[in-house]
């Protein structure tokens, strides 16, 4: 899958999310069609943005990234409904807003605790995921396709290996350090 769409200078984030949400490749009508849903709910709720990020920053972006999740049961009129459809529905929702939800938390942070300029751009029509992140994140929006791609292989990696490890993006959380073999106690230090 890597070397075709490598071939064909494609981004693979969007047809990764596919294959493990539906457990297949998608087809081309299919992918194009799920990049424009994703495109669709890029934008948050009206009032989100304001409520959750501006008016409530952090200087912990992975914790202001959970709150807002959290948040999101507020502004979804079928919360409570488990059902499978829906519950896709909400997944396909948080996938296109988290990027969203992170640069507008990353900016606020800029403003408040960093003491920068924040700046707040709009989604792009036709962009991927890492091309809107890079465009929203920067505040000319310009970046290389380079960067792009390489961004792509990065959020590919993190779906491909569980995502719960965004909530912890210390190298710890991807590599693990090796296990210890526990101390006698006669070897532990004494503490007085």
């Amino acid at each position: 899958m890597a070397a075709e769409a490598d071939a064909h200078d494609r981004f693979m984030f969007e047809e990764v999310i596919w294959l493990l949400l539906f457990g297949s490749l998608p087809t081309q009508e299919q992918y194009a069609k799920f990049r424009k849903l994703l495109e669709h709910h890029r934008e948050l709720p009206q009032g989100f943005a304001d409520d959750m990020i501006l008016n409530s920053p952090s200087p912990n972006l992975m914790n202001k990234m959970a709150r807002s999740v959290l948040a999101m049961y507020s502004y979804d009129e079928h919360a409570e409904d488990n059902s499978l459809p829906n519950i896709l529905r909400q997944s396909i929702n948080l996938i296109a807003e988290l990027p969203t939800m992170m640069v507008n938390a990353y900016q606020i942070k800029r403003r408040v605790y960093d003491r920068s300029s924040m700046y707040f751009h709009l989604p792009t029509e036709g962009q991927s995921t890492a091309e809107h992140i890079l465009s929203t994140y920067r505040a000319d929006q310009k970046f290389t396709h380079e960067e792009a791609r390489l961004l792509d292989l990065c959020l590919l990696v993190h779906a491909d290996h569980g995502g719960g490890q965004l909530l912890d993006p210390s190298p710890a959380a991807c590599c693990p350090a090796p296990a210890r073999t526990p101390m006698r106690p006669s070897a532990r230090p004494s503490v007085r």
